[in-house]
């Protein structure tokens, strides 16, 4: 499409315009009719006076609007004299064509020269109306509009993305809206316009989006065979299909398989409860005999020439004539036999319908997802949503140990429900489980999953270190214990009897190692055990116990050097000592040895273990002294 452009003069309006009277002759040249107001801010009008005029005249401005100003133009002209109208600031003045006078004067005879200025400028992005921001649930075949604002052209983009680099509609129209776009279903949308007009193109609009329904489609079926009469005379027969689905229709397509030795005679329409109506086929070849047919208005070719193999068709009349149509009441298939052949049969006709998913859950249920243990029993509600039908029906899928009994089969609209559920504690596994809830009102079926996680007590842990009976020479002991399955933490209890009334000493604990932050006392007995704990309470271990003991360590006996360096360390470690210990071992924390040395100087390389914390206990006749080490990568 080709607009006016600033530059382009020759659409501005070329008025010449001969005043006679007696031997007379005045000229008005417009060659500046036409401006856009925010490129430029004047009009210019050349007036002559020809040489071969009869005489002098005067000039006057006539009904020009009083916020268009007018320079010193000559409002006298002699014969052969020239003058310029300039015309300027327009910023007051609306956009449209304005008409004005410029009135000539000889002698006695006054004559009125029309002059035409058009004023415009580059129009502002429009403003959409239709379909609105963020609108949900439009049509398959959408009218979309934006408010007028007088411009000859737009462009209306639409996109499957906010960037607009996916777009599926680009048209120029010369209206403030566009019809009958076909969208799918189930799909956001982003559309914005721009306007255009002689002075250049607005920006974009505002990008509205919007999505589309969701369509619920459905078959209702005519099974034959049903005989199709021939001969010399014409028949009509009507079946007649209801569907019991209520909806609103937003796609309908027809399947037909027949067999006839006459199909050119015969004539196939569809009517609707609320008169609607659409014919199949308008000419068909004289040597068909079978049609094995499906009419969808999406499809490439009208039927001409049927194959026996069931292929797709345009109906000779669209079926969107149906469109936004109620569902429901008695549809009939009108067949109409006309003169010749000796008939056949009709083996089978689908009708079907593909209605607006109305998005009402069948059922609104309160929780998604629960944790329990195996003893509870736990319960979900909800309420009865209606989408085609008044009622639904309930049924629940679950794994055998858990079962889940609704209060009742059906449900109307509105009603709330209430399912019981409960585990089998002995043949249960903890872990975690779906069940299934399926509502169904017929057409359609929700399904609604629901997460289940059942705990178990937590597993068996068993102390490790120290050993039941041990005697310790620190204070502040490390404490070791197995592992267990299905904990959130351990609790470490240390008391001074096994009854556990006089505790001394209590915390919680993620890991399977711990050192007692307080110090215990010399030469006493103490009580410990480890608790595992989990979602569904705590499982105890054993008790053990050990024994504080005093002795005199090697420092406070030996007055020479004992180093252990380097500390951390990645690999090698040095222990440089003059007391000659019978053995030095590598302990980790579970109390393993991982390696001894029995030689002065006692070089222990620890390359090969993980990194972590390991205890260097170094054993002689009369001392064992031990120290942590830190091992790092």
């Amino acid at each position: 499409m080709r607009f006016r452009t600033v530059y382009r003069w020759s659409l501005m309006l070329l008025l010449t315009l001969f005043m006679q009277s007696a031997m007379s002759q005045i000229m008005v040249m417009d060659s500046s009719a036409f401006i856009c107001t925010d490129v430029s801010d004047t009009a210019r009008y050349i007036i002559i006076n020809p040489s071969d005029s009869k005489d002098s005249v005067t000039l006057e401005i006539i009904d020009l609007p009083d916020t268009i100003q007018v320079n010193d133009f000559k409002d006298t002209l002699a014969l052969g004299d020239t003058t310029e109208l300039i015309l300027s600031d327009f910023s007051g003045v609306d956009n449209g064509s304005y008409t004005f006078y410029i009135r000539v004067t000889q002698d006695t005879v006054v004559n009125d020269v029309l002059v035409v200025v058009e004023v415009d400028n580059i129009p502002p992005p429009p403003e959409l109306s239709f379909p609105e921001d963020k609108r949900e649930n439009i049509g398959l075949l959408s009218t979309f509009t934006w408010v007028p604002d007088g411009q000859p052209m737009y462009q209306f983009q639409l996109a499957i993305d906010s960037m607009f680099n996916t777009i599926i509609v680009e048209e120029n129209v010369r209206i403030s809206f566009i019809e009958d776009i076909s969208l799918e279903e189930g799909t956001t949308y982003y559309w914005r316009v721009k306007g255009m007009n002689a002075c250049g193109e607005s920006g974009f609009s505002d990008t509205f989006s919007f999505s589309t329904v969701d369509l619920f489609c459905f078959n209702t079926s005519v099974e034959g065979p049903i005989s199709l009469p021939g001969g010399d005379t014409s028949s009509f027969l009507s079946f007649q299909i209801s569907p019991e689905i209520e909806g609103s229709i937003q796609d309908m397509n027809f399947g037909i398989n027949a067999i006839h030795d006459s199909l050119q005679n015969v004539i196939v329409t569809i009517a609707s409860p609320s008169g609607a109506f659409a014919r199949l086929w308008s000419d068909i070849c004289s040597t068909a005999d079978t049609l094995n047919a499906y009419f969808d208005d999406e499809a490439e070719s009208i039927l001409e020439c049927p194959d026996t193999v069931r292929a797709s068709y345009r109906p000779a009349q669209p079926f969107s004539s149906f469109n936004n149509l109620s569902s429901q009441g008695v549809y009939e298939v009108i067949v109409e036999t006309n003169m010749g052949g000796n008939g056949g049969s009709l083996i089978q006709m689908d009708l079907e319908l593909c209605l607006v998913d109305l998005g009402q859950e069948l059922l609104d249920v309160s929780i998604e997802s629960v944790i329990i243990c195996p003893s509870e029993a736990f319960q979900i509600g909800g309420t009865v949503g209606k989408r085609y039908k008044d009622s639904v029906e309930i049924s629940v899928e679950a794994p055998e140990f858990i079962s889940g009994i609704p209060t009742q089969e059906k449900f109307s609209t509105e009603d709330s429900i209430k399912i019981d559920f409960t585990v089998d504690e002995e043949t249960f596994a903890p872990g975690k489980y779906n069940v299934v809830i399926n509502v169904t009102d017929g057409p359609t079926t929700d399904t609604h999953i629901l997460n289940i996680e059942i705990l178990s007590l937590p597993g068996d842990t068993k102390p490790l270190t120290p050993e039941d009976g041990m005697g310790m020479l620190i204070l502040q002991p490390e404490l070791s214990w197995q592992s267990a399955e299905e904990v959130t933490g351990y609790e470490i209890v240390i008391g001074l009897d096994e009854q556990r009334d006089s505790i001394i000493y209590r915390t919680v604990v993620t890991d399977t190692v711990h050192t007692v932050m307080n110090s215990l006392e010399y030469d006493t007995q103490y009580f410990w055990t480890v608790n595992a704990l989990g979602g569904c309470g705590g499982n105890p271990s054993d008790t053990l116990t050990f024994r504080t003991q005093e002795t005199t360590s090697v420092e406070e006996t030996f007055q020479g050097r004992l180093r252990i360096f380097p500390n951390p360390t990645s690999d090698q470690l040095i222990i440089d000592t003059e007391l000659n210990f019978d053995v030095v071992e590598v302990i980790d924390l579970s109390g393993t040895i991982l390696m001894i040395e029995r030689h002065n100087p006692y070089l222990l390389r620890m390359g090969h273990f993980p990194k972590g914390i390991y205890i260097i206990r170094m054993v002689s006749p009369s001392h064992i002294v031990s120290r942590r080490i830190i091992k790092v990568e």
